[in-house]
C-alpha cells in the first residue's frame, strides 16, 4: 500500500472536494474508509486495481486451496 499512497491521497483529496460540506467526523470516517475502497475498486494507469494486481502477482505462492479459490473467483 504505500507504493501507492500518493495516488491514494490524491483521488481522496478530490473527494473532498466533493464533500465540501461534510463535518469533521463525515470526513474522518472517509479517510479511514477510502484506502480499502482505493484497494479494491479504483484502477490505476493499467486500468487495473491494487487488489488485481494482487492476486496476479501472488496468487501461485498461496498453499491454502480455500484461500486460492477465493481469490480466483475475485478475478
Amino acid at each position: 500500500m504505500q507504493r501507492y499512497r500518493y495516488e491514494i491521497n490524491d483521488v481522496f483529496e478530490d473527494f473532498l472536494q466533493v464533500l465540501e460540506d461534510a463535518d469533521k467526523e463525515d470526513e474522518d470516517f472517509y479517510e479511514f474508509l477510502h484506502p480499502f475502497w482505493f484497494l479494491v475498486f479504483e484502477p490505476l494507469e493499467d486500468e487495473k486495481t491494487i487488489m488485481q494486481k494482487f492476486i496476479e502477482n501472488k496468487l501461485h505462492k498461496v498453499s491454502h486451496t480455500r484461500v486460492r479459490k477465493i481469490l480466483e473467483s475475485w478475478q
